[in-house]
């Protein structure tokens, strides 16, 4: 009997240059599910130092806002302690210019009184009475004392009587006054009994003043 013997090649995909190709993509293919998850953990990193900065941002501006809304609460307290101080300043140069134009006022009509007296007595009871005249004379306090007055008034409110006399020379005493008590924001019903006149006489030096300026 004849015989010959042969051999069957394997497939091409069987062959071991397709197994090395397999091998080979089996390497890609991990090196790329390697990179993919870096690239991923590297994203959430990113991801969560950009949320991080947020945040820090966020307090940041919180801190500001905040810094901000107490410096306005300082800057405020500041302003109320000064407007207090300034008004109860104000108050008490009132009392002293008050306190001045009354007390000449009452020396003034003592004065009056006690010349009256002298000139009717006769011999010592009258060197008496002009001591007393000269005592009361000498407490008179002359234009000098309002002078200094008005100074401290200057001091608290930004040379007001100074630049007043310089633009309006032409004031009385009372118009003088009156812008004082202006400055100080009185009512009408307050500047009354100061000035010693009525209501309708404050309204009345107020109506002057606005055409003198």
């Amino acid at each position: 009997t004849d015989s010959f013997s042969f051999r069957i090649l394997p497939p091409w995909y069987r062959t071991g240059i397709a197994y090395l190709c397999y091998f080979m993509l089996f390497l890609l293919l991990m090196w790329y599910v390697y990179k993919w998850d870096d690239l991923r953990v590297k994203r959430k990193k990113q991801q969560a130092v950009v949320e991080k900065d947020k945040e820090l941002q966020e307090l940041e501006k919180e801190y500001e806002e905040e810094s901000a809304r107490k410096e306005r609460q300082i800057v405020e307290l500041e302003k109320e302690k000064l407007e207090y101080e300034l008004k109860h300043k104000s108050q008490e140069m009132a009392n002293l210019m008050i306190n001045f134009v009354r007390k000449n006022e009452m020396l003034t009509e003592i004065k009056s009184d006690l010349f009256k007296v002298v000139t009717a007595l006769k011999g010592e009871g009258s060197k008496e009475y002009k001591k007393m005249l000269l005592l009361v004379s000498n407490n008179i306090q002359s234009d000098e004392v309002l002078k200094r007055i008005e100074e401290q008034f200057d001091l608290v409110h930004n040379n007001f009587m100074k630049r007043l006399g310089e633009k309006h020379p032409d004031l009385s005493f009372n118009e003088r006054m009156m812008c004082a008590y202006l400055k100080m924001n009185l009512s009408s019903k307050e500047i009354a009994p100061l000035l010693g006149i009525s209501v309708r006489g404050v309204e009345t030096i107020r109506y002057r003043l606005r055409k003198k300026f």
